[in-house]
Order: C-alpha cells, then sequence, then structure tokens
C-alpha cells in the first residue's frame, strides 16, 4: 500500500477482479502527468500501473515487469485475466 499516482491526463482505468484475494480494483497507468487541453499532448508518463482496492480504498503500485511502451491516448480492456493495451502514441518500445 501506499501513494495513488499522480496527476493524471489522457490515461486509462479499468476495473478487475484481483486473481490474489478477489477484490475489485481500479487500473489506472498511462498517459501524461502535464495538466493538458483537449486535443493537445505533454511529456509520456510511465505505464507503471496502480491499482485501488475498491473495498479498502487503499493504492497499491504495480510490481516492475514487463509492460507496454509509454504512451497516451490508448485503449485497455481487461480479457479474463489479461489487460490488453492497443492504439494511442508513445515514444519508445517495450520495456523490460
Amino acid at each position: 500500500s501506499g501513494p495513488g499516482p499522480a496527476w493524471r491526463s489522457l490515461h486509462v482505468g479499468v476495473t478487475h477482479t484481483s486473481l490474489s484475494d478477489s477484490t475489485e480494483r481500479l487500473v489506472v497507468f498511462g498517459g501524461t502527468e502535464d495538466h493538458v487541453q483537449i486535443f493537445s499532448g505533454g511529456d509520456v508518463a510511465d505505464m507503471n500501473g496502480f491499482a485501488l482496492n475498491l473495498k479498502t480504498f487503499v493504492w497499491q503500485r504495480s510490481p516492475p515487469g514487463r509492460r507496454p511502451a509509454p504512451r497516451m491516448r490508448f485503449s485497455a480492456e481487461r480479457y479474463g485475466r489479461h489487460l490488453l493495451v492497443y492504439g494511442g502514441h508513445g515514444n519508445g518500445e517495450i520495456s523490460a
């Protein structure tokens, strides 16, 4: 548990049920930490996610690991136990 994500614009939020304890979570990641006007851009934020436990309202940062390149204006959808990330634009390749 710890602090939640920094301010974000052009990010994604997806809900899912945790495999570890069956609680509902809101996962937020990507976008930019700049406050931007609609149809503009900013510096791309990393894809380190933050999960809000919707029962306790405690934030948890994602563990290190392989994730998509930083991006904004993208979509994500839960598919079973996977999170599919597609579209958007960023500045690099998949990070390890």
